[in-house]
């Protein structure tokens, strides 16, 4: 696939998604929380946010695809998670989520 075809192949994940998983910033901040909730048993000063879920999840993906390279759906997954980061760093516009 080329650069550009790989870039509609994550629009069209991330719609997918948005279906399936409902509005993302929902529910990676919900995400957050939990994760959250979890590591402040072992450091009380641990608090993640929707963007950590994000690279932590693109993070689990790239692991994916160094043992798995031939399975595209790793890449264009940690590509979507990113995307999602640069659009919760960015400006909050309601018509962005």
């Amino acid at each position: 696939m080329s650069p550009k075809e790989l870039l509609l192949e994550c629009a069209r994940i991330f719609e997918e998604r948005q279906e399936s998983h409902g509005e993302f910033h929902a529910s990676l901040s919900l995400i957050a929380q939990f994760w959250t909730v979890y590591a402040q048993q072992l450091n009380p000063s641990i608090e993640f946010c929707a963007e950590d879920v994000c690279h932590m999840m693109a993070l689990l993906k790239i692991a994916r695809s160094l043992l798995n390279p031939e399975n595209q759906d790793n890449y264009q997954d940690a590509a979507v998670y990113e995307i999602l980061a640069a659009a919760l760093s960015g400006p909050k516009d309601a018509d962005d989520r």
